[in-house]
């Protein structure tokens, strides 16, 4: 039986086509990489906040300045309308974002054949 942490030596590549750096080193910096720029932006936020924040406790407001927010007042068919074009709007979004994935799916396919020299049918 074969251990999935060592591989048997025939199975092994020749030392001409061992990579340099391991696969565990490589995942590992990825990861470092990654939890890197999420931290990065999450301290890039917070520092352009308190940034904003700051500005703003200076800066003076008087109640003139500040304008109310009115709620708009939609009559019942009014709200109709509104929900049928929102189920519009979604059915077409979503016909869209598949169109997009599909035709961009079957590109790179097409594109990454053409690279490799590689056929996937009578052509």
């Amino acid at each position: 039986m074969v251990s999935a942490t060592t591989p048997p030596s025939s199975l092994s590549p020749p030392p001409s086509l061992q990579p340099s750096v391991s696969y565990t080193t490589i995942l590992t910096a990825s990861g470092i990489a990654f939890l890197g720029g999420i931290g990065g932006s999450i301290w890039y936020s917070r520092r352009k906040l308190a940034k904003e924040n700051a500005l703003a406790a200076t800066t003076p407001t008087s109640a003139s300045q500040r304008v109310q927010a009115v709620a708009p007042v939609l009559t019942p068919s009014e709200l109709r309308r509104a929900h049928v074009d929102v189920g519009w709007f979604a059915l077409k979004a979503l016909g869209l974002g598949t169109l997009l994935a599909v035709g961009t799916t079957g590109t790179l396919a097409v594109a990454v054949g053409w690279w490799l020299d590689v056929r996937n049918g009578p052509i």
